[in-house]
């Protein structure tokens, strides 16, 4: 399960997203508008129009800034799109705010990933490329993405000049950690690697899909027997299942865990 302090400072990211939207980015589109509509009304005054020009651009400038940030804070392509959008767009990003070169790689197969587990891997390289380029004086970055028997593989490496510190990303490791997540870490004098499987999570049978449909639908254990035609007690047997498949500990967190990963869209009936 996700750790709480990863998903409160999750929850704040989005917050501060939010907020420079609604109190920075439309007041600096506002001072946009208004300052083409300046630039239009003194036409005839060529040393007015310039500085309204430059304070045009550096606003553009600022909004473009604020921008990369609220998009940090909340990588919104992420819900929309999904993660491999999500990384490309971050290299772009990268790339044009610090001048790295960003390489993402995805190998073959859809990346079977649960919503907070793609988070926490969209922080976790995040905070690997800033802290390579910030701090680090990296200029390369590479990543690789893989679905395989065993689950995906990420392989994440950069030319960072100074030793790997673990401790700005505790959280997002502990996440990872928390769903699975085993890492490896190699660092020489001019390069920094991490490898990390995060193993597939074992799939539903079709029951166990109807049982979890009836649960998000306000069924009990004994109203689910009836509309299936079992028993209670292989009603709690599938339950177990499912929450061992999961990784949650209550009808609640199953729910839940279900509606956010839009499982019943995956419902094979």
């Amino acid at each position: 399960m996700p750790d709480p302090i990863f998903e409160a400072l999750e929850q704040e990211r989005q917050r501060l997203a939010r907020l420079l939207e609604r109190e920075v980015i439309e007041s600096l589109q506002l001072m946009l508008a208004q300052a083409g509509v300046y630039e239009q009304t003194f036409v005839d005054n060529a040393q007015a129009r310039l500085v309204i020009s430059v304070l045009g651009k550096l606003t553009r400038d600022l909004l473009q800034q604020v921008r990369d940030l609220e998009a940090s804070l909340h990588p919104a392509i992420l819900d929309d799109v999904g993660l491999e959008a999500a990384f490309q767009t971050l290299a772009v990003q990268v790339r044009r705010t610090s001048g790295i070169q960003v390489q993402v790689v995805f190998g073959r197969g859809r990346l079977p990933l649960d919503r907070p587990v793609q988070i926490g891997l969209y922080r976790l390289v995040q905070g690997l490329i800033d802290g390579a380029g910030s701090e680090g004086h990296g200029s390369q970055v590479w990543l690789q993405l893989e679905t395989g028997t065993e689950g995906v593989r990420v392989l994440y490496r950069d030319d960072r000049l100074i030793t790997f510190n673990r401790e700005p990303l505790r959280t997002e490791i502990s996440t990872l950690e928390g769903w699975g997540g085993v890492f490896f870490w190699e660092q020489s004098a001019d390069q920094f690697e991490m490898r990390l499987l995060i193993p597939a999570r074992a799939a539903l049978t079709p029951t166990e899909y109807r049982v979890l449909r009836l649960l998000v639908e306000g069924l009990s254990n004994k109203q689910i027997a009836v509309s299936m035609s079992i028993s209670p007690r292989t009603v709690n047997f599938h339950l177990d299942n499912i929450y061992a498949k999961l990784g949650v500990n209550s009808r609640t967190e199953a729910v839940i865990f279900a509606l956010n990963n839009h499982l019943l869209q995956r419902d094979p009936r």
